[in-house]
């Protein structure tokens, strides 16, 4: 009976051995394959986490590019558009240089024209309104007066418009140069006096006017013509019968050069 019980217990023993050592090596392999499962998702995380980095770093990356692009087009079309403007707005000023100075140009200031002759000479004409004024001479305030000025009596004249000053030697040099015109005879090789170069031009003839004054009709595209007596008049004393441009004072070296010869 002893050997008997001794036995079972053995075989008992053995059994609980082999079901612990079964249980154990189930445990272990559960925990490895928990372990292994753990480990490929962790990889398999991590796999993912990376690759979405990557794909976001890439994303950014080429947003920045287009950005950067986007940028530089921008700039290189702000750039070709003010090259073009500032070539634009040089040409059209070089043009505007280059028609104040060929002859003919116009511009008016005001009550004031000026007539481009060369690329150093002008005309100024000013505005005489039209209206009435006392044409001829009285008698009683001018002891000079001739008799075919008499008597002083009123005109009407359209407005018109009249050189500011006498033609001067230089603007006439002008006309004589542009289409070989008459010099008078008293320039030298057919140039002005250089010391006087803004006198009043002399010595020339009627013809030597009229011709003078078809050439800057051509050039400006608008009748001018020698001022009638009339007009002439006007624009000389004023409207008001005065003697002289500055009333009745006799002149003198301080109102104008003159000369009792």
């Amino acid at each position: 009976i002893t050997q008997v019980l001794a036995a079972q217990q053995e075989i008992e023993e053995l059994a609980r051995s082999k079901a612990e050592e079964k249980a154990r090596r189930e445990t272990e392999e559960k925990t490895r394959r928990e372990a292994e499962e753990k480990a490929q998702r962790e990889t398999e995380e991590r796999a993912r986490n990376e690759a979405e980095e990557k794909a976001q770093r890439e994303s950014d990356e080429k947003a920045q590019l287009e950005v950067e692009e986007k940028a530089r087009r921008e700039t290189a079309a702000r750039a070709k558009r003010e090259a073009e403007e500032k070539f634009k707005r040089e040409a059209e000023e070089k043009a505007q240089r280059e028609a104040v100075l060929r002859p003919g140009f116009l511009r008016r200031v005001d009550d004031r024209i000026f007539i481009r002759l060369d690329k150093d000479q002008e005309m100024e004409f000013v505005r005489i309104p039209a209206g009435e004024f006392e044409m001829g001479s009285d008698p009683q305030k001018d002891k000079e007066a001739y008799s075919d000025e008499q008597p002083q009596h009123h005109v009407t004249l359209r407005e018109y418009w009249i050189g500011r000053t006498p033609v001067t030697n230089a603007q006439y040099a002008s006309f004589v140069q542009a289409v070989s015109g008459h010099a008078p005879n008293d320039w030298l090789n057919g140039q002005p006096p250089v010391k006087k170069l803004y006198h009043p031009v002399v010595k020339v003839t009627w013809q030597d006017a009229v011709n003078y004054c078809k050439w800057m009709s051509t050039l400006v595209g608008k009748s001018i013509y020698i001022p009638t007596e009339a007009e002439w008049e006007k624009a000389a004393r004023g409207t008001d019968g005065r003697m002289y441009p500055w009333g009745d004072q006799l002149p003198d070296a301080s109102i104008c050069n003159f000369s009792f010869r």
